[in-house]
C-alpha cells in the first residue's frame, strides 16, 4: 500500500462484533486518542471502544447508515463523538474496532496518542513543493450546508474532485447522520474510502508528519482552530474548528486551499510559525491519505 508514513505492525483480523483489538501503552490525563478505519472492500458501520480498568467508552458508529451510540462508564475520558479525551491516566488500556463484517481485501487502522495541548514547533520546516489539487469554497454549496462542510470541502479537494455535482455528493456522504456533523474526522475517512482512497486520522506533533506526507506528492488535510488575529490572511477572523488543504511548504510559509474562501480566492499563504501554532498547540489533527488504484 501506497502509505507515505511509516506503518507500525499489522492489524490481526479476528472476526467477531470486535474483529481488532490494540493493547495501547499507558496514556497520561490530558490526552487525545484518535482512531480510525477505511476500507475500499467493505461499506460496513463501525465504532471504537476503549476498555481501561473497568471503564468502557465507545465512540459513534460511522458508515452510511449509523447511529449514536456513544457509551460512557466509569471515570477517564470523555467521548465527543470521534475520539478520546483523557482527564485521567489509563493504564493498559485497549482500544477495539467495532464492525461486523467479513475480513475486508484492504484495510488501513490507524491509532494516534498524544497530549491534548503542547508547545508547536519553533523552527521552520523545510521546503516542499506545494502538490496540484483542485481549488473548492465552501461557500459554493447550498445555504444550509455552506458553514458546515469545511471538512469534506478540504477532503474532495485532497481526493482530487472536481465537477461541482461530485463535490456536493461527497458533502453529503461525509455528513454523519445522527449528529448532522460535517466534521466527524472517521467519517470523513469513510467517505474517502468510496471514492477508492483509503486515508487515516493521524496526530502531529511537530512538522515532520506533512514534510513526509508532502514529500510523497500529496496533500493533507489539517484541523486547525485560533483565535482573532492568530493566522493573519485567514478568511475567517477566529474558528474553533476549521480544516484546510495543506499542500506545500515555501520558506516560512505554507501553501494551503482554505474552504472558507471565496471561489476564485481559494489558495492561500499563511506564516508558518503562525500555521504551526493553530494546528499543532492543540489536537494536531490530520487526515492521511494512500491511493489504493
Amino acid at each position: 500500500m501506497n502509505y507515505p508514513l511509516p506503518l507500525h505492525g499489522h492489524a490481526e483480523w479476528r472476526g467477531g462484533s470486535a474483529p481488532v483489538r490494540i493493547e495501547l501503552p499507558d496514556v497520561p490525563a490530558n490526552h487525545l486518542i484518535t482512531a480510525s478505519f477505511s476500507s475500499v472492500s467493505t461499506a460496513a458501520p463501525f465504532s471504537f471502544r476503549l476498555d481501561a480498568a473497568g471503564a468502557r467508552f465507545e465512540t459513534a458508529r460511522f458508515g452510511q447508515s449509523t447511529r449514536r451510540r456513544e457509551r460512557r462508564r466509569g471515570t477517564g475520558a470523555i467521548v465527543p463523538v470521534d475520539c478520546f479525551e483523557t482527564n485521567a491516566a489509563l493504564a493498559k488500556p485497549i482500544l477495539s474496532l467495532r464492525c461486523k463484517a467479513t475480513r475486508p481485501r484492504d484495510y488501513l487502522l490507524a491509532v494516534s496518542i498524544r497530549p491534548w495541548e503542547m508547545v508547536p514547533p519553533q523552527q521552520a520546516p523545510a521546503d516542499r513543493p506545494a502538490t496540484a489539487a483542485p481549488c473548492l469554497s465552501q461557500l459554493s454549496l447550498a445555504e444550509d450546508v455552506r458553514f458546515l462542510a469545511c471538512s469534506p470541502t478540504a477532503t474532495s479537494m485532497a481526493l482530487g474532485i472536481e465537477r461541482h455535482s461530485d463535490f456536493e455528493a461527497f458533502v453529503a456522504s461525509a455528513r454523519h447522520r445522527p449528529t448532522g456533523l460535517y466534521g466527524a474526522w472517521p467519517q470523513n475517512v469513510w467517505a474517502a474510502a468510496r471514492r477508492g482512497v483509503l486515508a487515516a486520522v493521524e496526530l502531529a506533533t511537530d512538522w515532520q508528519l506533512a514534510q513526509l506526507v508532502l514529500a510523497s506528492g500529496a496533500p493533507l488535510v489539517a484541523s486547525i482552530r485560533f483565535g482573532t488575529g492568530e493566522l493573519a490572511g485567514s478568511p475567517r477572523p477566529q474558528t474553533g474548528g476549521h480544516l484546510v488543504l495543506l499542500r506545500g511548504l515555501e520558506g516560512d510559509a505554507v501553501v494551503v486551499n482554505d474552504p472558507a474562501a471565496e471561489p476564485g480566492a481559494v489558495e492561500c499563504r499563511y506564516n508558518a510559525a503562525e500555521f504551526a501554532k493553530v494546528w499543532m498547540r492543540r489536537r494536531g489533527v490530520a487526515y492521511v491519505f494512500a491511493r489504493t488504484r
